[in-house]
């Protein structure tokens, strides 16, 4: 049992007896020999005990037999009033009455005169620790549950074949089907015609090495235009046994739509930069490249390797000048590249920088709004 915590409120017991010589001497011996403080509350007949507030009571130790009320009726009407844990405490001592109550909800089955009183203390105080754990369980579960819905999330089990044994409820709400329309078929029979088969024969090959896998992107039959993304764990018994999958699903339809919507608007940029006369090329607030034209290399001979996303410019000129594209740099690159750094790069006017065979190029800056640079090039006049 767990150490108790003195500054703990005390746990609060309905009894339930009405012989009040039994009921003073159980309550007293509860209150003096438990380790967590209790308090006891005493009725004598069920109405009494039904008249008490479900938020005073932590748990009911209650006779089967009372006045107004007389074997599993007893325990039924406490559980449906309380939804604590009721030990029963009687002098009805037959096997079938006991397993009665036990179906009926009762924690316990405690005979008088039979049981010890420290037998009756220990079943009061493990009924008590057996319902904080499993509040502290379905507190924990629903907290979960939570999350997982804010997330837009469900959950799935498969067994050693793959099928679906089991689908939270969510999936109702993502997808609109019933998880009972899941339970029995695999991915592979949900899967829509136009997956990669590619892609579903790996997924195949993980799940028969019974691998973990993560977000595995698909569509299914059910829900045409849908996109998914699934991870799912083998789980494996105690000896080592595959017992199937569980895990999780998400519908990314939007995310996946507007993944698509920013590939097509990329596209279109590139192409209309493209289309200029001039070599162009997009620098970040730290300098370094985010994107350029197709046109930029034919100013800039040698500069592919340079034209890679991340480079700074003076990279890019740096590896352009090595070719010994730029006249001023030839037998003086380093001298050259200072220059670039301490008066040009930051140059409010178009720089002009005389090339191989007698040409000039103009390189042009535009600060952005957020700290970049966009940087043109092309032939001067």
């Amino acid at each position: 049992m767990s150490v108790p915590d003195p500054s703990a409120p005390a746990l609060r017991i309905l009894v339930l007896e009405d012989d009040p010589v039994f009921a003073s001497l159980i309550t007293t011996f509860l209150v003096r020999n438990t380790a967590p403080r209790l308090s006891c509350q005493v009725t004598g007949t069920l109405a009494e005990a039904l008249a008490v507030s479900p938020d005073a009571v932590d748990l009911v130790l209650s006779d089967l037999n009372v006045p107004d009320s007389g074997g599993t009726e007893t325990v039924r009407a406490l559980m449906a009033r309380f939804k604590r844990p009721v030990v029963v405490l009687t002098g009805t001592d037959t096997l079938e009455q006991a397993q009665q109550a036990m179906a009926a909800g009762a924690q316990d089955y405690l005979i008088k005169g039979v049981d010890k009183r420290r037998h009756i203390v220990n079943a009061v105080v493990f009924a008590l620790e057996r319902y904080q754990v499993t509040e502290k369980l379905a507190q924990s579960e629903a907290r979960f549950r939570d999350f997982a819905e804010v997330a837009g999330d469900w959950f799935w089990e498969s067994d050693p074949e793959h099928r679906f044994i089991w689908v939270s409820d969510r999936v109702r709400q993502c997808l609109g089907v019933a998880p009972e329309q899941l339970l029995g078929r695999t991915r592979r029979d949900i899967a829509a015609p136009e997956i990669d088969p590619v892609r579903l024969a790996w997924l195949d090959e993980q799940m028969a090495q019974h691998l973990p896998f993560k977000d595995f992107l698909y569509q299914v039959a059910f829900a045409p235009g849908r996109h998914l993304r699934v991870s799912g764990k083998p789980v494996f018994s105690a000896q080592g046994v595959f017992l199937g999958y569980r895990g999780v699903a998400s519908d990314i339809t939007d995310e996946h739509q507007s993944h698509q919507l920013a590939l097509r608007m990329l596209a279109i940029l590139n192409d209309s930069i493209d289309a200029l006369p001039v070599g162009l090329m997009v620098f970040d607030a730290e300098d370094r490249l985010v994107i350029a034209n197709e046109r930029t290399a034919t100013f800039l001979p040698g500069s592919a390797e340079g034209l890679v996303p991340g480079h700074t410019f003076l990279e890019l000129l740096r590896t352009c000048a090595a070719t010994g594209h730029f006249t001023q740099a030839r037998d003086r690159l380093e001298t050259w590249c200072r220059e670039w750094r301490e008066t040009k790069l930051k140059a409010t006017t178009p720089v002009h920088e005389p090339v191989a065979g007698g040409a000039t190029l103009v390189f042009t800056r535009h600060p952005t709004a957020t700290g970049g640079t966009v940087r043109t090039v092309e032939w001067g006049h």
